[in-house]
């Protein structure tokens, strides 16, 4: 390395971590990248990589702060605005590179990520490689924590162990934009053709020419310009494979969507043998002994159930299993309530959006549009499925209207926020419980919670009242317990009472009708004497001296 002119000594590992730095020009290079290319194949501790960047730093001097540390990402080069391209501190670029061979530096940017063990997802794998043999594009979609990023990863490194496979790895959350990733990866094919025209010998008889496997991580904050980049990859090269991870889909002509379903989360009924081989009670398990934590037979049915309220998702499950060494099981399910609080403590070495199940959801939160983040948070009110019908009552108001709410919905169920399924021919949506928990924070903090509530209560009660439908049982009780609650309205909650009780009443839910009515009662004792309201005490009066008799 020159500086001033003059050769400043320097060792060859340190010469060669600074020059990946610099050759990034400016993307974040990560530690396992670093050691990956430095030390390949070797395990080498990560202080190594501080001592031969202090070095570095010490060379460069006045100019130290040109290596910049990205806190639990990894470094990357930073240039100040006075330094002109023929300024002196250009000098400090590296004039030789660690990898003479394109090809060997085009992979060196573009390392796989370490793999993670995977629990229950070989079938998803392997539907993966079965998508592959019918296109060349393949996006994974589904909700954040569900595992599309490890998944990835997986598929990659075992496409890397294929000698016909060059596999490279982009994380496009590190970019604010796409602007480069055309020149970039369209750089990167070239390296890999040319790799494969100066060693042939790679080439098997069934597979003459040699592939390319490029994995874009990450792609919903930039899904726009990825389409288009993605589209002229394929249009441009018949030797390469794009396997993309989004919430949502690139919607272009060659993509093949494969929505990643949750792990499969056992049912509150099933015996300890079937519970022992739910994918999701596995991963729990594993993880939390990896805590050293020892699950015994006796905790598995708790086990299932904090994996069923947690949806099945991966991250989820990890962040949870991983409390149980402080606060054991039972503690663990008792603050599931708080789960955005409780459920952050991720490895450390994980991206920042996956070490906590807050920052998971934040993420997909923040890409979401102005009106798209005000229906979710409203229609997050209901604890069951819903409607179109139901959206428009809970969610439009003067700034939203019904055209708008359509749009919405569609884009939330494209965006991986809405589940939807269909009920004959009417479709219904729903929300996991951690998504319901998460907008609910948000609806709360941004002070909307009170009128979304009232919507909601009045909706659920006309419906209960029309249909006398049991499935709006668990609504009309979220409904219930905030009309008489301190911020409710207890005139809205004596209408839902009175189509509430008979229901409970005809379900031969005995101690709840009682309790409800009670309730009810309790409130007219309090309000004024009008006609109506001495209906409503008499008649649930009757009703919670019949319950109490007959439970």
């Amino acid at each position: 390395m020159c500086k001033d002119g003059h050769e400043v000594p320097l060792g060859s590992r340190a010469f060669d971590i600074l020059s990946i730095i610099v050759q990034a020009g400016g993307r974040i290079v990560t530690k396992d990248e670093l050691m990956e290319t430095v030390w390949p194949g070797l395990f080498v501790e990560e202080g190594n990589i501080h001592v031969h960047l202090s070095a570095v730093r010490k060379a460069l001097g006045d100019h130290r702060q040109m290596i910049d540390t990205v806190p639990g990402r990894g470094y990357r080069l930073t240039r100040r605005e006075s330094d002109a391209p023929q300024s002196r501190a250009t000098d400090q670029i590296p004039r030789r590179t660690i990898a003479p061979d394109p090809a060997a530096f085009a992979a060196s940017r573009h390392l796989l990520p370490r793999r993670r063990p995977l629990t229950g997802r070989e079938p998803v794998l392997e539907e993966i490689d079965n998508r592959f043999a019918l296109t060349r594009v393949v996006t994974l979609t589904g909700p954040g924590g569900v595992g599309k990023t490890c998944l990835a990863i997986e598929f990659a490194h075992r496409k890397a162990t294929d000698q016909s496979f060059d596999v490279a790895f982009v994380d496009l959350a590190l970019l604010e934009s796409a602007s480069a990733l055309a020149q970039e990866l369209d750089d990167m094919v070239a390296a890999h053709l040319d790799k494969a025209r100066r060693h042939p010998a790679q080439a098997s008889p069934l597979s003459p020419r040699v592939r390319m496997l490029i994995v874009l991580d990450n792609a919903e904050h930039l899904v726009d310009e990825v389409a288009g980049v993605v589209d002229h990859l394929i249009g441009a090269h018949a030797c390469v494979q794009v396997l993309v991870t989004s919430r949502e889909r690139l919607r272009i002509a060659t993509e093949t969507v494969f929505r990643i379903e949750p792990l499969t989360v056992p049912q509150a009924s099933e015996c300890c043998e079937l519970l022992v081989r739910s994918p999701a009670v596995n991963l729990f398990m594993e993880r939390a002994s990896l805590c050293g934590v020892c699950i015994h037979r006796d905790e598995v049915q708790l086990v299932a159930e904090i994996c069923r309220r947690l949806d099945g998702l991966p991250l989820a499950i990890e962040l949870a299993a991983s409390r149980t060494s402080v606060f054991g099981l039972e503690g663990v399910r008792q603050r599931l309530e708080e789960r955005f609080l409780f459920l952050a403590d991720g490895y450390r070495t994980a991206q920042p959006r996956h070490r906590t199940l807050r920052a998971a959801f934040d993420w997909g939160f923040q890409r979401l549009s102005p009106c798209e983040q005000a229906v979710y948070l409203r229609v997050a009110r209901f604890r069951c499925s819903f409607t179109v019908d139901a959206v428009f009552a809970v969610a439009c108001d003067d700034t939203i209207d019904h055209a708008m709410a359509l749009e919405c919905i569609a884009q939330l169920v494209e965006k991986s926020v809405f589940d939807v399924s269909f009920d004959g021919v009417i479709a219904k949506y729903r929300l996991s419980e951690s998504a319901r928990a998460y907008a609910l924070k948000q609806l709360e903090s941004l002070g909307g919670a009170p009128d979304v509530a009232r919507r909601h209560a009045e909706y659920v009660g006309a419906l209960l009242a029309k249909t006398s439908c049991d499935d709006l049982l668990d609504d009309t009780r979220v409904a219930f317990e905030w009309a008489f609650s301190p911020s409710g309205e207890r005139e809205i909650g004596i209408e839902l009472a009175a189509v509430m009780i008979p229901t409970l009443f005809r379900r031969g839910l005995m101690d709840e009708c009682a309790q409800r009515a009670d309730v009810a009662v309790s409130a007219l004792e309090t309000m004024t004497g009008s006609a109506r309201n001495l209906r409503y005490l008499e008649s649930f009066r009757s009703a919670q001296s019949y319950a109490v008799a007959t439970s």
